[in-house]
């Protein structure tokens, strides 16, 4: 991790660039963290193939 004491996982944009994502989902708001919590209700009970 480049940033000490930093809690969230940080990549460079090399490493990302060689990572494949199922979703990226842009924007923290609302929708954003529907998104989110809606897709782990799904893979959670398995209704969507990751």
């Amino acid at each position: 991790m480049p940033y000490k004491n930093n809690w969230i996982p940080t990549k460079t944009l090399e490493e990302m660039s060689k990572t494949n994502y199922d979703v990226l989902i842009v924007g923290t708001g609302p929708g954003g963290g529907a998104t989110l919590y809606r897709l782990c209700q799904l893979w959670k009970t398995k209704a969507i193939k990751r």
